[in-house]
Parts: C-alpha cells; sequence; structure tokens
C-alpha cells in the first residue's frame, strides 16, 4: 500500500512539474512575442511619421505654429569707436595748422594712434557683434505658393529609412504580416527614391501613398490599440485626398475624404477611450468634416490649413 502511495505521488508530483513547466513557458514566449510586436509598432512608427513628413514637403506644409529666425546685431560700442576715430584724425588736422615740424611729429603719432584706435575698434566691433533670436508665426495662407520643394530634404528622409530598413524587415519577417507586403514596401521605397531624383512630384506622392498603405497593414498585424489603427486608417485616406488635390480631381478628393470620415466616425461611439483622448477624437471628426467642405468647394489653401490642423490634433491622441 505504502508502494502504491509512493508511485501515486511521484506521478501527480511529475504531472504538476510538467504543468508548472508549460505555464512558465507560455508565459515566456508570450511576453517575447509582446516584446517583438512592441519593438516592430515603434519602427513602424518612425517610418509613419518619415513618410507623412515627405508628402507635406510636397506643399511646404508644416505642423510647427512658428518658426525661429536669427540676425546678426552690432552694440552700441562700434559707433563710438568710429566718433573717436573721427576726433583723432581732426585732431591731426589741427597740429599741423601750427608747425610743420610737430605737424610731422604728431603725424606719426596720430598715425600711430588712429592704427591702434582702428584696431580696438574693429575688435570691439567683433566683440559687440551678437545674434538676436525672434519667433515668427507660420501663415499658411500668406506663404509664398510659388516656394520650390526642397527635394534634398525629401532625399534625406529616404536615406534615413534605408539605414533603418534592414533592421526593420528582419523585424517585420519574424512576425505573422504576409511577407509578400514586406517585399511590396521595400520596392515602394525604391520606387520613391527615383521618383524624387526626377522631381516628379505625382510619381512622390503616389508611392508615399503606396508605402502608406502597408504601414496600415503592419499596424493591423502588430498593434492591438483599435483607437490608433482606426487613426492610421483614417490618415492613410486623407492622405490619398491629399495626395491629387495640385491636380485638382475634386471627385477623387471627395470619394478618399468621405472614406475617411466614415471610418473615423466608429470611433464616436467608442466607450473604451478616457474623456481626455474622447475631446481629441470630436475635434478630430469635426476637422475631417472641414477638410470636406473645403474640398466640396474647390478651395485648396483651406484644404491644406484644414489638413494641417486635423494632423496636429491627431497627433495628441
Amino acid at each position: 500500500m505504502d508502494k502504491k502511495m509512493k508511485i501515486l505521488s511521484f506521478i501527480i508530483f511529475f504531472v504538476v512539474v510538467i504543468a508548472l513547466g508549460y505555464i512558465v513557458y507560455s508565459k515566456t514566449s508570450k511576453s517575447e512575442e509582446e516584446m517583438l510586436s512592441e519593438k516592430v509598432l515603434t519602427e513602424v512608427k518612425y517610418i509613419e511619421e518619415k513618410v507623412v513628413n515627405m508628402a507635406n514637403r510636397i506643399n511646404n506644409i508644416t505642423t510647427q505654429n512658428y518658426k525661429v529666425t536669427t540676425k546678426k546685431v552690432e552694440g552700441e560700442s562700434s559707433n563710438k569707436n568710429e566718433e573717436n576715430k573721427t576726433g583723432s584724425e581732426n585732431s591731426q588736422s589741427n597740429s599741423s595748422e601750427n608747425s610743420q615740424s610737430d605737424s610731422n611729429e604728431n603725424s606719426q603719432a596720430d598715425s600711430s594712434g588712429s592704427s591702434q584706435s582702428n584696431s580696438s575698434g574693429n575688435s570691439q566691433s567683433d566683440s559687440n557683434e551678437y545674434e538676436e533670436y525672434n519667433m515668427e508665426r507660420i501663415n499658411e495662407l500668406s506663404k509664398d505658393k510659388e516656394t520650390e520643394i526642397n527635394w534634398d530634404e525629401i532625399q534625406k528622409e529616404i536615406e534615413q529609412i534605408y539605414t533603418v530598413m534592414p533592421t526593420i524587415t528582419l523585424d517585420l519577417y519574424q512576425t505573422n504580416i504576409n511577407q509578400e507586403d514586406i517585399l511590396n514596401f521595400n520596392g515602394y521605397l525604391d520606387d520613391l527614391a527615383n521618383a524624387t531624383k526626377r522631381e516628379d512630384v505625382s510619381g512622390t506622392l503616389a508611392q508615399l501613398c503606396n508605402m502608406y498603405y502597408d504601414i496600415s497593414k503592419f499596424t493591423d498585424s502588430v498593434s492591438q490599440d483599435e483607437l490608433y489603427k482606426t487613426m492610421i486608417k483614417t490618415k492613410l485616406n486623407v492622405l490619398k485626398a491629399y495626395s491629387v488635390v495640385n491636380t485638382e480631381n475634386w471627385d477623387e478628393v471627395n470619394k478618399n475624404m468621405q472614406i475617411a470620415i466614415d471610418n473615423f466616425s466608429t470611433l464616436l461611439t467608442n466607450t473604451n477611450v478616457n474623456n481626455e483622448k474622447q475631446v481629441n477624437i470630436n475635434k478630430s471628426y469635426v476637422i475631417l468634416n472641414e477638410i470636406k467642405n473645403a474640398s466640396n468647394k474647390q478651395d485648396k489653401d483651406v484644404f491644406f490649413i484644414k489638413y494641417k490642423n486635423l494632423l496636429e490634433e491627431m497627433s495628441s491622441m
């Protein structure tokens, strides 16, 4: 009897050890999977920000309301030095009228003094020159619409993506993301680089939209945040609308804006968000409809202003 009890106890102990080991292993594996998803999501967010920045550069749109300007300002001491220099020259002229010999001596002395004065004046002028910083408000309506696109800055951002893309690609392959989508994304990046080399506006915006479409897919796979996923899908359609505003294809603009509104409206009845985020959601919904109204009126300037406002509001969500 004792022997049977010992065997039974051993079996129970063995089963418990196996069960505990399985539980610990499962939790550890889940934790590693979550860590990978968080890492990939951070990487995807980085690229998403770059894509939006490059799209904005096409129309010289910035989400900053102010810019810092600098100008060089000279201190008062440089003016005083000029006055001293003039006084020294007048003194030299007066002394020459008294005597020729005194004039020669004074001329040499004054010449030496003048040289020292000039040297001192220049030094003080340099030391009293400083930079003055000013904040200037950026007004979208008054901006020069003929400002050239800074293609160099866009290409710099592409190069920055190329630098991190090998690591991000390897991380993406470790998730359940469709491998074809990963390959397509890298292909769109190459096409984007070629479009910017040609300074092709339509081609650049088209490839940015293609990249953002895959970004929305990546986000769907690695994020558990429904609010964030809905926001990305909404921004995708807003970006599609934005990409054809300059071609004045207003039917396409209106179509994409309506899809964006319909998609985003699902958040209005979401009870799983806090009050602060709900305020951002409500404001964003209002701005989306304002963008749609601008597109109905075919007003590019107002469209770009409201588009900028939407990006700023969504960045707070």
